[in-house]
């Protein structure tokens, strides 16, 4: 059980990471006047890497779920 909360924390921070260092590079592409394609091509990409890992996490419970919320944040 304590093992499974630190797997699905350790994910989430894995997961936040790239999240955060996506959202760091799309901000840049803004700013700097890049492709609109690859901007959307990164939101939707950020996006569906963490709905699909938070509902992932959700199938292992709402205590894995929370765990997992809580690593990305």
């Amino acid at each position: 059980m304590i093992i499974g909360l630190a797997a699905h924390f350790a994910a989430g921070i894995a997961i936040g990471v790239l999240y955060f260092q996506g959202l760091w590079w799309n901000a840049r592409m803004v700013v700097s006047g890049g492709r609109w394609t690859a901007m959307v091509g990164l939101l939707t990409a950020r996006f569906v890497l963490l709905g699909g890992a938070l509902t992932l996490g959700s199938l292992e419970g709402a205590q894995a779920l929370l765990t997992m919320a809580v690593g990305i944040l």
